[in-house]
Formats: C-alpha cells, sequence, structure tokens
C-alpha cells in the first residue's frame, strides 16, 4: 500500500476509505504476512481505521474496517505496538460486549459488524500477549459471560455464539489466571454446562423424529432432568455441524477451567457440579452426529475433559438398568445391573486410535483416551471389571504371542509396547 492511498485511509471521507480498504481486503483475503509494510506503514494504517472504528456515524465502513484488522493481525509481527487500549476497548464495544466504553451496547441489526469484530480480537488475543492483557482487565471477560446467558435467544446467529466460545477459549488458555474468576465469581462452569445441555436439548426438540437403534436410558431421577420418551425409547439428538463446533468449543473452555482444579479436595458443591458435568459428558457420548468426523471430533475434546474428572464422578458414566423398568438395552452392554454404552464408546474410542499406524502422533493420540479409561478403572470397580473383560478376556490360544493377531489385547501390546 502506497503513501497516497495510506493518506486516504488517514484522512478520507467514509466512501474513500471503504473504497480503498475493500480493494485491500480482495487482494490480501489470503495472506498471512506483510513484509511490504514496515512498522510505520502499519501504524498508519491502523490509525486511519481506528479514525472511522471509534466514529459511531460511520457505521457504513465498520465491517470493511474491521475485515482489514482481522486480515493483519494474522500477521505478529509489530502487534503489540500497533494495538493499544483504546482500539481494542473499541472494537470490544462493537463486538457487542458489555463493559465497553460508555458501557453501551452495539445495535444487533448489523451482525456482520460483531462478528467481524470478534474475528479480528480472536486473532489479535492469540497473536499478541499485549491484547490478552488488554482483554483480561477491560471486561471483555465480563461481556463474554452476559451474552453467554443470552444464548438460548433463539434470534442470536450460531457465529455469533461460536466466536464468543472461541475468545473465552483463548482467554482461559493463554491466561490462566482468569480461570478462577471465571469459575468462582462468574459461576463459568455452570454456565458453560447449561450451554452443553441447550445444545442437545434443542437438536433434541427439532428433530423429534430422529431416533437411534437401539434405546436409551434416562439419569433423569439422578440429576433431575427429563427428556423425551416415546414407546419405543429415548430421542437421541444427532447434532448438525453447526452444533458439534459449539459444544466442541465449550468442552474446550471447560477443560482449561477444570485442569487446575484440585479434585483430590473437592468441597461438596463442587463435587456435585463435577457429577453433573460427567453426566451431560455422558450424554454427549451417545450423541449422533451429521458425519463421522464430527463425532470423532466431539468424542476427542469429550475424552481431553475427562481426564480432569474427580474421581467420585465416573459413576455417572454408568446408568442402573432399573431406572427405566421393562425397557432393556443390548446384553453386551449390561454388567452388573448397569448400562455400559458409554464406556463402550470410550473402548470404541480408543480402538480407532490404536488403528492409526502413524506412530509419530500415536503417543499424542492415545495419551488422552488411556489416561481416561486409566482414571475410569482405577476410580469404579464396576468400570474396571468390564474392561478387563473387554481388553484382557481369558486366554484361548496359549501357543500365540500377544501380539499376535486382530483382537484388542493384540492392538494394545503391539501399539503401546512398541519399542521406541
Amino acid at each position: 500500500m502506497d503513501d497516497e492511498l495510506l493518506n486516504t485511509v488517514q484522512n478520507g471521507s467514509q466512501e474513500d476509505i471503504v473504497k480503498v480498504l475493500t480493494e485491500f481486503n480482495r487482494k490480501n483475503a489470503k495472506t498471512f504476512c506483510f513484509p511490504e509494510l514496515n512498522l510505520n506503514k502499519k501504524k498508519r494504517l491502523i490509525d486511519g481505521i481506528y479514525r472511522h472504528l471509534k466514529d459511531r456515524s460511520a457505521t457504513e465502513c465498520h465491517r470493511v474496517c474491521l475485515e482489514s484488522i482481522r486480515i493483519l493481525s494474522r500477521d505478529k509481527k509489530n502487534l503489540d505496538e500497533l494495538f493499544n487500549e483504546d482500539i481494542v476497548d473499541t472494537m470490544v464495544y462493537l463486538a457487542g460486549l458489555l463493559g465497553c466504553p460508555e458501557n453501551q451496547s452495539v445495535h444487533q441489526s448489523d451482525l456482520k459488524v460483531i462478528n467481524e469484530a470478534q474475528k479480528s480480537l480472536c486473532n489479535l488475543i492469540f497473536n499478541s500477549t499485549v491484547v490478552q492483557r488488554i482483554c483480561c482487565n477491560n471486561k471483555c471477560l465480563d461481556g463474554i459471560m452476559m451474552r453467554l446467558k443470552t444464548f438460548k435467544d433463539s434470534n442470536l446467529p450460531h457465529e455469533i455464539k461460536f466466536f464468543d466460545m472461541r475468545m473465552l477459549f483463548l482467554l482461559t488458555a493463554l491466561c490462566a489466571d482468569v480461570r478462577p474468576k471465571l469459575r468462582s465469581e462468574h459461576h463459568g462452569l455452570i454456565y458453560l454446562m447449561e450451554i452443553v445441555d441447550l445444545i442437545m436439548k434443542s437438536n433434541a426438540e427439532r428433530n423429534q423424529n430422529y431416533y437411534r437403534g437401539r434405546k436409551r436410558f434416562s439419569k433423569s431421577s439422578r440429576r433431575g432432568r427429563s427428556q423425551t420418551r416415546d414407546s419405543d425409547g429415548f430421542l437421541i439428538p444427532c447434532l448438525d455441524d453447526d452444533e458439534v463446533d459449539l459444544a466442541c468449543e465449550v468442552l474446550k473452555v471447560l477443560f482449561n477451567l477444570t485442569v487446575s482444579v484440585d479434585r483430590l479436595n473437592l468441597e461438596e458443591e463442587d463435587e456435585a457440579h463435577f457429577m453433573r458435568l460427567v453426566s451431560i459428558l455422558h450424554d454427549i457420548l451417545l450423541c449422533e452426529t451429521k458425519s463421522v468426523e464430527k463425532r470423532e471430533e466431539l468424542q476427542s475434546h469429550t475424552v481431553n475433559l475427562l481426564t480432569n474428572m474427580p474421581h467420585s464422578s465416573y459413576e455417572e458414566l454408568l446408568t442402573p438398568l432399573t431406572d427405566i423398568p421393562g425397557v432393556k438395552s443390548e446384553k453386551e452392554l449390561e454388567y452388573e445391573g448397569m448400562n455400559m454404552e458409554a464406556v463402550a464408546i470410550l473402548l470404541s474410542f480408543l480402538e480407532k486410535r490404536l488403528e492409526q499406524k502413524s506412530m509419530n502422533s500415536q503417543k499424542e493420540l492415545l495419551s488422552p483416551i488411556l489416561s481416561c479409561l486409566g482414571e475410569c478403572a482405577r476410580s469404579n470397580r464396576i468400570i474396571r471389571k468390564w474392561l478387563k473383560g473387554k481388553i484382557l478376556p481369558p486366554l484361548k490360544d496359549v501357543m500365540k504371542k500377544p501380539e499376535e493377531g486382530e483382537s484388542l489385547r493384540s492392538w494394545y501390546v503391539q501399539c503401546v509396547f512398541e519399542p521406541v
């Protein structure tokens, strides 16, 4: 971008800046590095954009200005010098979050502006420690948590919800000191669990004709929640891709909030929250998705989160067969009066991981699910005995080496104990 165009951005009218930046955005739609722009040019460009962003009457060019910031923020170079508290606060305001300048909210009609501001903030939080610090102290988190409480509003688009959760994930991942505040002051665990519950409940109500082949066992008597049932069984949500994407972002935030919790010294109220969370994760494991890839992604984040749970909560992965008299499950999923479907899905997830032959990534792939199943087995006798029967059944052919064959035992020996 030459000096003439930079002067236009700095001093031109709304029409001029829209024209210049629209062309800049078009040319750089897939650009991630700007070596032709030195610090001085970038500063002039950002300052010119900020002049229009802070002008509340310049609504015509807000979206294109934010789109330019989103593109420029892909490049980590000089971001700490380019973005100060005033610019970030203005972007938080335009993202429609509370706790922004003058404590005003953005009119919801221009959702494209809100969404572009969210995307730009995500890039900046990811690439700039300065922006991370600003967003942890400028009420941005408060704003996200306030809007989180409105997620049940059907008029709030998926994109807004998704990028709110993406921002929350980035802040909790990169700024560990905000996690206790989010857990205690904002009751983050409770509200995030409600979002996952809301996703599944909304899907079930929207797709009441979809039923999975095998019957579902309700845990409503233990959680105080009800589920839709007819004479053939229980309604099982089949999540679409958007719902899976949002659920995964929420699970990632929940992982960040629970990873540092002292699981051995929980208060009674906290333990109850974890019990409910594992109960929700049980339901997620049983969910269907529109594609195999999305289901594996959802299960992967569920497994990761399960590794953070206290031992006492793993019993919520089991469902007593007596919860619904007269309804029976598949025999292979029944064990000592419990339905083992969720645990069977975890074991199936391990099998899929073992089948992936890339040894370079295999340890990374196997570690979470092995840790999860190990914690489940240590914490619950029924799970431990059922897993032993599936993974280490009685030997029938003692003439074969343990690693020979296609059984789960053979895969386990081949992959886990292969020399390094």
